[in-house]
């Protein structure tokens, strides 16, 4: 992977592939990336979770919900 990125977004972004992977997607959406971010679980993004209150693993499930409702979003490139 690019060496431009921290080894944390690198982090991000292998676990947002595999998610994207999981749900049955061959692009990695905005939905990919915050299950990426949350499955991390030590960045930023999750700390103002934490300090908002906000249930990471609620979160999570309201996401993959919403995934497998709408069935995605458009898809532009491949992952692979």
């Amino acid at each position: 992977m690019d060496s431009n990125f921290s080894n944390r977004v690198q982090d991000v972004i292998r676990l947002s592939r595999e998610e994207a992977i999981r749900l049955g997607h061959d692009y990695i959406g905005t939905e990919h990336l915050l299950l990426g971010i949350i499955r991390e679980g030590e960045g930023i993004a999750v700390k103002i979770f934490k300090n908002l209150g906000v249930d990471s693993a609620k979160i999570k499930k309201q996401v993959e919900e919403t995934v497998r409702q709408t069935g995605g979003t458009l898809t532009v490139g491949n992952i692979l």
